[in-house]
């Protein structure tokens, strides 16, 4: 009997810490999935956590209309200070996407990767490029870490 109570106390520990992990601790950065994919009906970003590095490769994004991927820095959960964008992205989908990024991340950091619209010259311009919205006014971006045992 105590063997099935001990299996049981096991359970919920490993579920509750499962459940604080992957629910809770997600809260203050957003509702973002946490595996690096946000999208609408015409438009997605999807990126893997990152080794440390001054690049970030996002695996796929669609564009409704030219634009960019553009790293930001976390700023207490909302964008920081812009860090690098791609070049400009066509409208369909684009695989491998690299995007420059001004200095070295660091283990442990978390990123924003969020899609901009280019304003028609062909040039990363903050102000000028407007990020990439859903019919619900929202921005469409992800979030990502920076892992030194991550693949990328």
């Amino acid at each position: 009997m105590s063997k099935i109570l001990l299996v049981m106390v096991l359970f919920i520990i490993v579920a509750s810490l499962y459940f604080v992990q992957n629910f809770i601790m997600d809260i203050e950065l957003g509702d973002v999935d946490h595996n690096g994919i946000s999208q609408d009906e015409n438009s997605a970003i999807y990126i893997l956590e990152q080794k440390p590095s001054n690049i970030a490769i996002a695996a796929y994004a669609i564009l409704e209309k030219p634009g960019y991927i553009v790293i930001h820095e976390n700023n207490n959960g909302n964008f920081g200070k812009i860090l690098g964008n791609s070049k400009l992205l066509p409208i369909g989908k684009s695989d491998n996407v690299f995007i420059g990024i001004i200095r070295q991340s660091f283990h442990g950091e978390i990123f924003f990767a969020v899609m901009y619209e280019d304003s028609g010259d062909g040039i990363f311009t903050p102000g000028v490029d407007v990020p990439f919205k859903t019919d619900f006014d929202d921005i469409i971006f992800t979030k990502f870490r920076i892992n030194v045992d991550a693949k990328l």
